[in-house]
């Protein structure tokens, strides 16, 4: 049975409310119904009936347990009792008002407001991670984790890897169908579709001037239309820019005036992204294509309202008759809102996107905007290593756990930030896997991080500690290997953990070389040093040549001193002398010759 609306009339529209698979009848005084269902925006309702009763003090409509958040509702707008669906949902707003009209008029009221059930999404704030998924199955998986089945239109890009950053899944859900130049439109029994615009070349609905059509408000605005989007990105691995240019898009057959026409007239010049995103230039065409379309759905843009009418859709044109050439045709359904009250029925028909839905100034609520196509993460933040090989992309990227995104999941591939960075040259300094490092984001975009520097911690601690003097600067290997800046001692020394060591030092003015087998080299003001644990060998190739300003020795305490050569010469500019403690020999094999001007033998 119809619900009665209180001070209806003639020609009678009729709704049929049922709550909790329950039909309300005609003791619940329905004072009004409203249904707007808009293009990417959970459509909602609201139920207004009278209730209260000031003598006895309750509101017993309000009371009722079918009346609970959560419980399923459907509304059927008609006329005669012939209704057709135009709302499903469930209660999310309980009311009750008393208002005062004049001096003694009271009126109190029970109002109930409702939501499409993918009203879920808007409460689920989180940060996540989606590895090699296409938006649309990206898009689909944040429906089904609500409950909710969403027909979504294959998109074309691959995504190594997508973040959703600090935001809820319903706005996630809205970026990633505008980044591909799609939108979302919800059906009155409830059914979920993402799509590219469209309309029927046949519209269920047709609005006449002087016959249907109660009020008209539209407007060709060339404020918006674009001539062109490019959208150009930094490829690291060829160095060079790459970019996507829109592909254009014509949504209904409205006006004489097209859109390029409109952006032609008012000299609008291309509009240009710039990024230092390493973007594909496939995401970037469809991330181009996505601005031009929803630019073309708002070239149109307006409302019509008219008598009660079940056939309008979301994404879906209206037949315009009466209008003059530029506004006669098609017109793109952008939402609508029906309102029931007093037996009267009207539907307020929006066409075209409205300046909220499509203003290239705007900042949207996950923080992204038409020039940045993800949800921004801003500041830097902190990662932890999880792996330091097997880039896919051969980057040279560090797989990295983002705990700000979500802890302990898969994590992001990192470029590594160096202080010195070319062809075949440069630093080489790697963290190791479990190090702390601090992470930056390009262009806020949470798909790229790249690791600035490491940090110390409790778990993680210095090699060296901490003093107010600060004299100390250092690199340690994990294994031990050292190499120390020591200001206090105006030293700089390098040291294995076996005991290697090389020290140079301002302090004592020298230069110290010592092995761990007890060997060393001593450079200094009085001279070098050198002191073998076992033995001392010279080799050369050529020719060994020790000379000594003052003198040279040669001396064994308690070994020999041999000299031996192919030939052995020896001579002395002053004198020659040669003494043994208790025997001296000179012999030859063949010849021996003494000669001088005088010889003396004993």
């Amino acid at each position: 049975m119809g619900v009665g609306l209180v001070d209806s009339n003639s020609d009678l529209a009729t709704a049929i409310v049922s709550v909790g698979g329950k039909t309300l009848d005609d003791k619940f005084q329905i004072v009004s119904l409203e249904v707007e269902n808009r293009l990417n925006r959970i459509p909602v309702s609201k139920i207004v009936m009278l209730d209260g009763d000031m003598e006895k003090g309750t509101f017993p409509n309000s009371e009722l347990s079918d009346f609970k958040h959560g419980a399923k509702v459907s509304l059927s707008f008609g006329y005669h009792t012939e209704e057709t669906k135009v709302f499903e949902g469930v209660i999310t707003s309980l009311q009750v008002r008393v208002k005062r009209y004049g001096s003694r008029k009271v009126a109190s009221q029970f109002i109930i407001e409702c939501s499409h059930e993918m009203v879920s999404m808007k409460g689920s704030v989180r940060s996540q991670f989606f590895k090699g998924k296409k938006d649309s199955e990206v898009m689909s998986s944040l429906a089904k984790d609500h409950g909710v089945t969403a027909s979504v239109e294959s998109t074309d890009v691959k995504h190594e890897n997508l973040v959703q950053y600090n935001s809820c899944d319903w706005d996630f859900f809205k970026n990633r169908a505008r980044a591909n130049g799609l939108v979302i439109q919800v059906t009155p029994d409830s059914k979920v579709k993402v799509a590219k615009p469209q309309v029927s070349k046949k519209p269920a609905v047709s609005l006449d001037y002087g016959m249907n059509v109660l009020d008209f408000d539209c407007e060709l605005n060339a404020v918006g239309q674009l001539d062109q989007v490019k959208v150009s990105a930094w490829d690291s691995g060829s160095l060079k820019a790459v970019d996507g240019s829109s592909k254009d898009l014509k949504v209904g057959g409205q006006s004489s005036v097209s859109a390029k026409t409109m952006a032609s007239a008012v000299k609008v010049k291309p509009f240009e992204i710039t990024s230092s995103l390493p973007i594909e230039s496939s995401e970037l065409k469809a991330w181009a294509s996505g601005i031009i379309a929803y630019s073309r759905m708002s070239s149109i843009r307006g409302k019509i309202l008219t008598l009660g009418v079940a056939e309008v859709r979301v994404n879906d044109g209206v037949q315009l008759e009466g209008f003059g050439g530029k506004f006669n045709g098609i017109a793109y359904v952008s939402g609508y809102r029906h309102f029931l009250k007093s037996g009267k029925w009207f539907t307020e028909i929006y066409i075209g996107l409205q300046f909220d839905d499509f203003n290239l100034g705007a900042v949207f609520k996950d923080g992204s905007d038409w020039a940045v196509s993800l949800p921004r993460i801003d500041g830097v933040h902190k990662g932890k290593v999880n792996k330091l090989d097997g880039d896919p992309q051969s980057q040279g990227r560090l797989l990295v756990d983002v705990p700000s995104i979500e802890a302990g999941g898969d994590g992001l591939w990192a470029r590594l930030c160096q202080d010195y960075a070319s062809s075949g040259a440069g630093l080489f300094f790697v963290p190791e896997k479990g190090d702390e490092v601090v992470l930056a984001f390009e262009n806020g975009d949470p798909r790229f991080p790249i690791i600035v520097g490491s940090i110390y911690g409790k778990k993680n601690s210095s090699p060296e500690k901490l003093s107010s003097s600060n004299a100390k600067k250092m690199f340690q290997s994990p294994k031990g290997l050292k190499m120390l800046f020591d200001d206090e001692s105006k030293e700089i020394s390098f040291e294995t953990p076996g005991g290697n060591k090389l020290v140079l030092s301002d302090n004592s003015k020298g230069i110290t070389l010592e092995d761990s087998n007890q060997n060393s080299m001593k450079m200094g003001s009085s001279g070098v040093e050198f002191s073998a644990n076992q033995d001392f060998k010279v080799d050369a190739k050529n020719n060994f040549e020790a000379a000594g300003m003052a003198g040279v020795d040669l001396k064994s305490d308690i070994g020999e001193v041999s000299l031996k050569g192919f030939n052995v010469s020896a001579k002395a500019d002053l004198s020659f002398e040669a003494e043994g403690g208790l025997e001296a020999k000179v012999s030859s094999s063949s010849i021996l010759t003494l000669k001088g001007t005088f010889v003396f033998i004993n």
